[in-house]
């Protein structure tokens, strides 16, 4: 069997646990005990403000949800959206009246780039040490 030296994770959002906790535990270390260290490591993160913030607001879990660039939009579109919103056809530059006819129970919260960079680094963090 051939080693990959890249291996690429694709995470979608989870739900109990914080993506650290989920992606130290089982998609990386599972990835370190069944093969040679990789290379490099990409992480795909579906949705990943949106599933950002369902981790920051326990409330939001399993419920449509619409990243959209600041409080109060209403000419502009949905910059992220999470798996349940994209069960009703809503996605990245889905203009927010259309996100909004396509799933009328949404909840639209505006970006939070600060919670974005904070949970990215928690996960380098984490991922780095769980590479030594």
């Amino acid at each position: 069997m051939r080693t990959p030296l890249i291996f690429i994770l694709h995470l979608s959002s989870c739900t109990g646990r914080s993506w650290c906790d989920i992606f130290v535990l089982y998609s990386f270390e599972w990835a370190m005990r069944h093969t040679t260290k990789p290379k490099r490591l990409y992480i795909d993160f579906d949705g990943f403000f949106a599933s950002c913030e369902e981790q920051a607001d326990p409330g939001l879990h399993g419920r449509p949800v619409g990243v959209i660039p600041f409080a109060g939009a209403r000419n502009s579109c949905v910059i992220a959206a999470n798996a349940a919103a994209k069960k009703f056809g809503v996605k990245t530059g889905t203009p927010i009246a259309q996100a909004h006819r396509l799933c009328p129970r949404i909840t639209f919260t505006p970006q939070r780039p600060d919670l974005y960079v904070r949970i990215h680094h928690r996960i380098s963090c984490r991922s780095t040490s769980s590479a030594r």
